[in-house]
């Protein structure tokens, strides 16, 4: 079941939180405050030792570990970059030659032809 009315201000503004208090300010008041606490009879509490801080040597292990493989793949992937571009260049010189090639044997082959079909013509008139 929904509530209409608390429905209207969330729905004329998306993406935006909207803060509406539960209950009365004693209520919250109430819900902040620490608990009471309760004296022991006779005997005196000593002050706690906090815990001591964890080790965060596992993490920066982790991290270096991590940062190491990420500078060793970005080494390997220039390496591969250098690569490719250096056989881009060779692919292009080998099409230009391949090109410059098929040009220089198509105007053979057209110049036999033209050849042939002056030897066929002089053939078929003698």
């Amino acid at each position: 079941m929904t509530d209409e009315a608390l429905m209207q201000e969330p729905l004329a503004r998306p993406g935006d939180v909207i803060r509406r208090p539960r209950g009365t300010a004693e209520d919250h008041l109430a819900a902040s405050a620490p608990a009471p606490r309760r004296a022991r009879a006779g005997r005196k509490r000593a002050a706690a030792k906090p815990p001591p801080r964890p080790s965060r040597a596992a993490l920066s292990a982790a991290e270096d570990e991590r940062d190491a493989r990420r500078r060793t793949l970005d080494e390997e992937v220039a390496t591969l970059e250098a690569e490719r571009a250096s056989l881009d260049r060779r692919i292009a010189s080998m099409r230009a030659a391949a090109r410059r090639s098929v040009e220089t044997l198509d105007r053979k082959v057209e110049g036999q032809r033209t050849a042939y079909e002056k030897a066929l013509q002089k053939w078929r008139e003698g």
